[in-house]
């Protein structure tokens, strides 16, 4: 089994096309895999709807807004994970909610991290 790193889901790329639209740079000048329209992923230059690596995102956030998107595994529960979300003066933290994957805790904590973002700019 070869591992890969998940795409962010296709509501997770208009959130953050929305917040952080792409300004082709040199570097970002390279073929990537790009939501189109209806929701099917397709190779392109950095011109639409990125679909992005939940890691990159990850980075992004950090990098660029000073979020930090943490995945923690729950102490009662095997195979359960949770998400918390820190800046340095806004903590959200979700725990009363079950993940069943460490994906798909980072894709939804991912998601609630751009909404702050997004509401912090309105």
């Amino acid at each position: 089994m070869e591992l890969q790193d998940e795409k962010i889901t296709l509501s997770t790329a208009k959130l953050a096309f929305d917040i952080m639209p792409i300004k082709p740079i040199r570097e970002d000048m390279k073929m990537t895999q790009l939501y189109t329209k209806k929701g099917n992923m397709k190779w392109g230059f950095h011109t639409g709807l990125v679909a992005y690596n939940q890691s990159l995102l990850q980075r992004k956030l950090r990098e660029l807004y000073g979020i930090y998107v943490i995945i923690t595994p729950s102490k009662s529960v095997l195979d359960v994970w949770h998400y918390q979300i820190e800046k340095s003066k806004v903590s959200k933290t979700e725990l009363s909610q079950h993940y069943n994957s460490y994906e798909e805790a980072l894709e939804t904590g991912l998601y609630e991290a751009l909404k702050l973002i997004q509401d912090s700019l309105n």
